[in-house]
């Protein structure tokens, strides 16, 4: 059985690219409009993420970028996204297009890929990702694959108790 088998997806690249599909752009999320819980997020975000410029930082099922935009910004890092949907990827090229921010994303599948051919990560991230799995062990595990020494792993998801 492997990686992405074990995993046990509940949704798939079809599910994705209709959801993002009907998306309007530009996509960011901005601390002064953040609602409660996004506050909350963005806190934990500016917390760990890195403080250099030219830090790498990776979002993993990042589309449509709207937190990766702004860790970008606050931290001065450069921005980078993995994402399942061909239509997530566009969007996001596209709504990091319309903020003027550099973004280089990646368009496959995190757990059927090998990903030895990425660089690694100052910061790896994921918000509402994890529990789109019925067992989130491998998608953790490429989390920290991504991660380089001394890296930071975050992983966000509702609480579904």
């Amino acid at each position: 059985m492997t990686e992405a088998d074990a995993s046990h997806a509940l949704t798939d690249e079809q599910f994705w690219d209709a959801y993002w599909q009907k998306l309007k752009l530009p996509v960011a999320v901005d601390e002064a409009k953040a609602r409660p819980y996004e506050r909350e997020i963005l806190k934990v975000l500016k917390r760990f993420a890195p403080k250099h410029p030219g830090a790498r930082i990776v979002e993993i099922g990042g589309a449509p970028g709207g937190y990766l935009a702004y860790v970008a910004r606050a931290s001065g890092g450069d921005a980078f996204a993995l994402d399942i949907s061909p239509v997530g990827c566009k969007k996001l090229e596209e709504n990091f297009e319309l903020l003027g921010i550099p973004v280089t994303v990646f368009c496959r599948d995190v757990l059927a890929s090998d990903l030895s051919d990425l660089p690694r990560f100052d910061m790896v991230y994921s918000l509402g990702l994890i529990e789109h799995f019925g067992d989130p062990l491998p998608m953790i595990r490429k989390h920290v694959e991504l991660a380089k020494p001394g890296g930071v792993i975050v992983l966000g998801l509702p609480n579904f108790r």
